[in-house]
């Protein structure tokens, strides 16, 4: 029963993501929550497909279905209205108020284009020079990871600046001449090499991953291209940035199954998350949305706010592996769903999708008007069910603040004076018709 239930819901998130379907026929950028949807479809109905095919080999999560009834009852209710509370969240926000006009492209005002090129290629390559130092300083890439985390902290964050430049970069029409197509390049192996000691797979892939899927006119064919493209680079980067498969004779085929089940499959990690959590309230935080108050005290050194505690994930992990808090390095990941419920109890999960769709919603509203923060604003929505929000707000909220930042620096006077230029235009033109 549970298994048909299980497919009935797979049907329904597929109706609940037909929007983007629909605006990628059309050659459209999918909204901020499109993107959301497709989410809840990756991480979730894929583990969940695994499962009834009978595939499911995760030697850290039991099969979805061998769980308690209770547990996976919970879990596939809040499957079937995940997308729908994120939708409804956006309604909220677009009621009476529309979003006005789609995802575009803005342009960097003409004299500042030389001090755009020169200024973030100074900075893209001082930022790399560091990353790469950090690298060659460890005997290995994961041994740069643990280093590089405990001397940055959140300021980690610094190593991501030439990713975050490229995600603005790509939305402005400089991107597409010859001088930005080189700069894109310039930019992507900048990217790579200061993430490089973070160990982050998706680091690695979002400085390819960016121009590819943002620079042009989106199209169904190119994002189901990019997403086989992103599971096998993820894929082949395991023994690479993962210590547990140094060294293993792999085949890619069973490469792409590993990354299938540790990645992409989810549902056995939202329903051992349901499994430690209250109706309300937390049982593993030490009290409720500890995680949240973390995420929106990130950048607070801990000595003025000693009782911001961790994040969300350090906590599962703690909970699950029998690890002090203190002493977790590494973390499970884990989206918004396990998130809402661990911090609030069963109660919240609703309530915060709906606030997460509202949230979403509101980057939407925001990159329509400013161009040079669509980048951040749809990748936030296509890992909303992947990460946890301190995780999100760090790489993709860096990203947007960065991309306004720059849109206000070289962009908005620019278009400010088009627009008036053309409004200026308009109005000359029914004063001709007038007098004629």
């Amino acid at each position: 029963m549970l298994k048909l239930a299980s497919i009935f819901i797979i049907v329904t998130h597929v109706v609940a993501a037909w929007p983007m379907l629909r605006a990628l026929r059309r050659s459209r950028t999918p909204s901020t929550v499109d993107f959301a949807c497709a989410s809840v479809i990756m991480y979730y109905d894929l583990g969940l497909v695994i499962e009834l095919l009978g595939l499911h080999d995760d030697r850290y999560f039991p099969p979805f279905f061998s769980l308690p009834t209770n547990t996976v009852g919970w879990a596939l209710l809040f499957l079937l209205l995940a997308p729908w509370l994120f939708r409804l969240g956006e309604l909220i926000v677009s009621f009476g108020r529309p979003v006005k006009g789609e995802a575009g492209w803005s342009a960097i005002h003409p004299r500042r284009v030389s001090l755009f090129y020169a200024g973030m290629s100074v900075l893209c390559i001082a930022v790399a020079m560091l990353g790469v130092r950090s690298l060659l300083a460890a005997p290995s890439i994961w041994q740069a990871r643990s280093s590089v985390g405990q001397a940055f902290g959140p300021f980690i964050i610094i190593l991501y600046t030439p990713i975050f430049v490229l995600g603005f970069f790509v939305r402005q029409t400089q991107a597409r001449t010859c001088m930005g197509t080189w700069f894109i390049g310039f930019l992507m192996i900048l990217g790579i090499a200061a993430a490089a000691p973070v160990g982050e797979r998706s680091l690695l892939i979002l400085p390819v991953l960016i121009p590819l899927a943002f620079r042009s006119t989106m199209t169904l064919r190119r994002v189901i291209s990019l997403g086989v493209g992103a599971v096998l680079a993820a894929s082949l980067l395991l023994p690479l940035i993962k210590w547990q498969f140094a060294g293993k004779d792999l085949s890619p085929g069973k490469l792409v199954l590993e990354t299938i089940e540790s990645d992409f499959s989810r549902s056995s990690v939202l329903a051992t998350a349901l499994d430690l959590s209250r109706p309300a309230g937390t049982m593993v935080l030490r009290y409720p949305f500890e995680g949240y108050v973390y995420s929106a005290l990130l950048f607070v050194p801990r000595p003025i706010v000693p009782w911001k505690g961790q994040s969300t994930p350090v906590y599962y992990t703690a909970a699950m592996t029998g690890i002090s808090v203190e002493d977790t390095q590494w973390m499970y990941g884990i989206g918004a769903i396990e998130s809402a419920s661990l911090n609030g109890g069963l109660v919240a999960v609703a309530p915060m999708l709906v606030l997460c769709g509202v949230g979403l919603a509101f980057l939407d509203r925001v990159s329509a008007k400013v161009p040079g923060v669509v980048v951040p604003a749809r990748l936030f929505g296509l890992w909303t069910c992947c990460y946890d929000v301190s995780a999100l707000l760090l790489v993709y909220g860096g990203m947007f603040v960065l991309g306004y930042l720059l849109h206000d620096l070289f962009v908005r006077s620019w278009a400010g004076a088009r627009s008036q230029s053309s409004t200026s235009l308009h109005v000359h033109a029914r004063l001709a018709d007038g007098s004629a």
